[in-house]
């Protein structure tokens, strides 16, 4: 009786091993290749990537332990056995359909795309992909593919869309600035900063005078786009490539939103540009490293390593071994004790895996940073024989969330002192209010709009007269201004820090505060000058 065994690895059906025909020298060799082909069927099922294996009928015939956590399920065989189209969004299907038929039909050999996926639980998540054709006898009889999970990075581009609709009000802070029409759609202002970067004056921008600094493609569905948001009241949200005065393209995020009348009517429309060419050109870094993204060992621009329990390197693979001036396979052979021994951090990332932990950690090396996962690989009896370690380059990204994060706290600190001028603004608005309810208004407000406010207080101190927060304590950290009328010191607003703080631009304090406190000071200069008027009017009402 013959005994054999079928074999199939990435891509390819290879054949039969038929173990009753051959001498035992060539069997032990085969059961070798066996076994180390399994052992590369471990390593692939502890990847931190998601392997699938699709057959031509669109049945989803295999999946790795990584695919399986992306998508939430428990095990594999809650998948295995059904159509692809399950784990689609519903909107989703008919496009994933034609990507699958597309390799199926043999028009695509090679294809990458970023995809949504619907998790068992009903969450959406979000990944890249990479998948080819299957091979057999000349047609194709599947499909194969690995993803990567994207999904916190659609995260971040959501949540920066957020924060740039609640900061649109800084307008002119913004690069590129505002805008505004009319009710029809015609250009009524535009910020300096746009028409200095495409060199333009606001009567040239008009009546769409500004289709021309698009690509000739993008002229007609940008306008049509506007249009129909004119026409449906729609809030408009469009990406632009603007061709600017050094002919360069800048890539803009337009954002508009409809103003309507007590009676609902839309009036006119106001909008930012927001410049994200930088952000582009992270987004096609990206999508340029992906696209090389052939095979997980081959292609990925990643690191893929994995050791023995004696932590020798038995795989060392993938593009990002580049950017440490590495080559694929160097490692291989080489103790990881030995390599690491100044890394105390890594070791100790290698030793929890070993020991069966799973493993996240960012690691910082040579310069670059690396989103690094730690897996046991297991035999089939699920003893641990090695660590597989997924090292995913991330240098970049940490660059722009660091951005990110410097943008957003800045841009908050802009609202807090707009704040507290807007708090000024209402008390002068208050019907019989004295000079001293102003004043005392004034300094309560002002901590709010310091970096710190739980360690600022503030004074005025006006003539014989002091205004003070109910936690005022005088301290050395003191920014001031004086209260200048027609050239007389009239009075002064002092703000203080009571612990120690960083040092900053000014002592302590911002830039951006001393800019502050001297517009609050200008501020209170006019309304003691009014109020010095209403009462010489009041006054000279009385005489007569």
């Amino acid at each position: 009786m013959t005994n054999s065994k079928t074999k199939i690895k990435a891509g390819t059906v290879t054949g039969v091993i038929d173990t009753g025909k051959r001498s035992a020298k060539s069997i032990k060799a085969e059961e070798k290749l066996w076994e180390s082909e399994e052992r590369f069927r471990g390593i692939i099922e502890n990847t931190d990537a998601g392997y699938f294996f699709i057959d031509s009928q669109g049945i989803i015939r295999e999946v790795n332990n990584a695919w399986v956590r992306m998508y939430k399920y428990n095990s594999a065989d809650e998948i295995v056995g059904k159509h692809f189209t399950v784990i689609q969004k519903a909107d989703d299907v008919e496009k994933a359909k034609e990507l699958v038929n597309g390799i199926m039909r043999g028009e695509v050999e090679y294809l990458t795309e970023e995809f949504s996926r619907k998790c068992k639980d009903g969450s959406i998540g979000y990944h890249s992909f990479s998948a080819s054709p299957v091979m057999h006898l000349g047609e194709v009889i599947g499909i194969e593919g690995f993803i990567i999970d994207i999904t916190r990075n659609k995260r971040v581009e959501e949540a920066l869309r957020e924060s740039e609709l609640q900061y649109r009000t800084l307008g002119e802070t913004i690069p590129y600035g505002v805008w505004t029409t009319d009710s029809t759609g015609y250009c009524t202002y535009v910020s300096h900063s746009f028409l200095e970067m495409v060199d333009m004056n606001i009567e040239e921008i008009q009546k769409f005078g500004w289709l021309h600094l698009l690509p000739p493609e993008d002229v007609e569905p940008t306008k049509e786009h506007w249009l129909h948001c004119v026409n449906t009241g729609e809030n408009f949200e469009r990406e632009h490539r603007f061709k600017s005065k050094d002919g360069s393209f800048r890539n803009v995020l337009a954002i508009g939103r409809p103003i309507r009348d007590s009676n609902g009517k839309i009036i006119k429309w106001v909008g930012i540009n927001l410049d994200i060419t930088q952000r582009k050109q992270a987004e096609e870094a990206l999508r340029e490293n992906l696209q090389k993204l052939r095979t997980i060992l081959a292609h990925a621009p990643l690191v893929l390593s994995a050791v023995n329990l004696e932590g020798e390197f038995i795989l060392s693979e993938g593009k990002g071994l580049e950017r440490l001036g590495r080559k694929p396979g160097e490692f291989v052979g080489v103790s990881a004790f030995e390599l690491y021994k100044d890394r105390p951090d890594i070791l100790g990332y290698f030793r929890k895996a070993m020991a069966g932990e799973s493993v996240h950690a960012f690691v910082d090396l040579a310069g670059e940073v690396f989103d690094a996962n730690y897996e046991p690989i297991r035999d089939a009896a699920g003893n641990i024989y090695g660590v597989v370690a997924v090292s995913n380059i991330i240098t970049e990204l940490k660059k722009v969330e660091k951005a990110l994060s410097k943008r957003t706290h800045e841009l908050g600190e802009r609202v807090k002192e707009l704040d507290c001028l807007y708090s000024i603004s209402k008390l002068i608005e208050k019907q019989d209010i004295t000079i001293e309810q102003i004043f005392q208004g004034t300094v309560d407000a002002i901590p709010s709009a310091w970096q710190y406010p739980e360690i600022t207080c503030a004074r005025i101190i006006y003539k014989d007269m002091e205004f003070k927060t109910d936690n005022f304590k005088s301290a050395k950290w003191k920014q001031a201004n004086e209260i200048i009328i027609k050239g007389e010191k009239v009075g002064t607003l002092e703000v203080f820090y009571l612990k120690e703080i960083q040092e900053r631009d000014e002592g302590p304090f911002l830039k951006e505060e001393r800019e502050l406190i001297n517009a609050i000071t200008a501020r209170l200069a006019r309304i003691i000058e009014q109020k010095r008027m209403e009462a010489a009017l009041r006054e000279s009402e009385e005489m007569y």
